[in-house]
Order: structure tokens, then C-alpha cells, then sequence
């Protein structure tokens, strides 16, 4: 047991506590939410303390293969993501394992750091075949609930490291995936956090695929969102409205 359950003759499911448990617990939205927001605290003496945030991906990657293969294609590049066929964000990847949390190395490897185009912190999580997408999702909401958790550190991070300034308080995420992936019979559990996260949290994380693993051997690559929206939606809706109102007449 983690943390304790609560009681099952309560009349509601048991929930073990924990993001181990979390990832285990599919379709237990109940077994998250409560982990989202207690980033802060140091599970060794339950004290508020900030979290360092360390750069591993040149130490971790021995070899470019698997997950590690996509994590390389897709650092650096211009990133578009796309739903519907209409344009919904950018993001461009920094870095890759990057570690999050009170050790040393962190607590928390994250596959991915990168900004969008509003220079907005996002984590991304990059699966082949390992687990399942409500398992990813929770890693997300995870690495998300980190990286918000100590926005100073994190923003002197960036101004010292890599002379770049970062906006608000929020961060969101992506889990990055080929398109078979989504058709694991956990996808509907995994889209429904995701609307839960959104509507209770505030923390956004989208379910993105890719259709073939040398598409994104390019410079600038299109990504589909198969679940959310980034937090910059709104804006590329107000632009795409406003085109489409001055647009002349072919």
C-alpha cells in the first residue's frame, strides 16, 4: 500500500495513493487529481523546496534507438501541431531527458523540454509500445505538475542556460506517439483524464501521433492532435478567424 487506501465499505472504489499507483489505476481519474498541485513537496521530510532542473540527454542516450530515436528526430525542430486539419500551436524541443524533481538527478526524467511559440515550458513524453497511453498520460501530468512547480528556478534555468524568457505560471505537455498507439483500448480512459486534468487542474496535455517515423526525419514537422489542445488554441482561432474575414475572393 502507498500512502493508504481509502475504505472500500465507503461505497466507492478503492484508491491507492501515489503516481506509481496512478499509472497503475486505469480509468481511476480520482487516483490523479489529488497528485496534481503537491509537487512542491520533498517526500523525504515533507518540506517545501524547490526543484532543480538538470539536463541528462547527452548522458542518458548510448545509443539512438527505440524512443531515444524519435526524442533526437524531434530535437530542435519546428514543430507544428495540427487538429482538423487547421494549425493549433508550435513547439520547439531544447533538450531531451531532462530531469525533474529534489535529487539530485531528479525524481523525474522528462523525454522532451521544449517552448511553444508563446514561450510557454512543455513536456513531452515519447512512447513506441511500452504501456499504454493512460500510463503516458499520467507521466505527463506528472513532469507538467514538476515543471510548474518551481516557475523562479526554472526561469533563471532558461535565462542563464539558454538565453531564452519564459511567460505565466503554466506549463502543459504532449504525449508523442506513433498512430497505432492510440488504438490501445485504454485510449478512451487516457482522453478522458485529459479533459478532467484540463477542467480541474488547468493543466492541459494533448495526445499527438505521427503517421511514419521518417516523416519527421525534417527540419519543420506537422503533428496531428489526436486528443486536448494546447493552451495557445485560442489565439491561433482568433488569427484564423481573422483571415479568413480579410481573405480576397479568389
Amino acid at each position: 500500500m502507498v500512502g493508504g487506501m481509502s475504505s472500500p465499505s465507503a461505497g466507492r472504489p478503492v484508491v491507492e495513493h501515489g503516481w506509481d499507483a496512478a499509472r497503475r489505476s486505469v480509468g481511476v481519474i480520482e487516483a490523479v487529481l489529488p497528485l496534481i498541485g503537491k509537487g512542491m513537496l520533498d517526500i523525504r521530510g515533507k518540506r517545501k523546496m524547490g526543484y532543480p532542473f538538470h539536463l541528462s540527454g547527452e548522458q542518458r542516450r548510448g545509443a539512438l534507438r527505440g524512443e531515444g530515436k524519435i526524442e533526437e528526430l524531434l530535437l530542435g525542430k519546428e514543430i507544428t501541431l495540427s487538429k482538423d486539419g487547421k494549425i493549433v500551436g508550435h513547439v520547439r524541443f531544447l533538450a531531451n531527458a531532462a530531469g525533474l524533481g529534489s535529487r539530485k538527478q531528479g525524481n523525474v526524467i522528462a523525454d522532451l523540454f521544449g517552448l511553444d511559440e508563446k514561450g510557454t515550458p512543455v513536456a513531452g513524453e515519447v512512447k513506441i509500445r511500452h504501456r499504454d497511453p493512460w500510463y503516458a498520460v499520467v507521466e505527463c501530468a506528472e513532469q507538467v505538475a514538476l515543471l510548474r512547480a518551481d516557475r523562479k528556478h526554472l526561469k533563471a534555468w532558461l535565462r542563464e542556460q539558454r538565453h531564452k524568457d519564459i511567460r505565466g505560471v503554466g506549463s502543459w505537455g504532449m504525449v508523442i506517439a506513433p498512430e497505432k498507439y492510440w488504438e490501445k483500448k485504454e485510449r478512451q480512459a487516457a482522453f478522458r483524464l485529459v479533459d478532467a486534468l484540463q477542467k480541474k487542474t488547468k493543466i492541459r496535455i494533448c495526445c499527438i501521433s505521427y503517421k511514419d517515423e521518417c516523416l519527421l526525419d525534417r527540419q519543420s514537422i506537422e503533428l496531428r492532435v489526436e486528443h486536448g489542445m494546447p493552451p495557445s488554441t485560442s489565439e491561433h482561432r482568433k488569427a484564423a478567424t481573422h483571415g479568413e474575414r480579410h481573405r480576397s475572393p479568389a
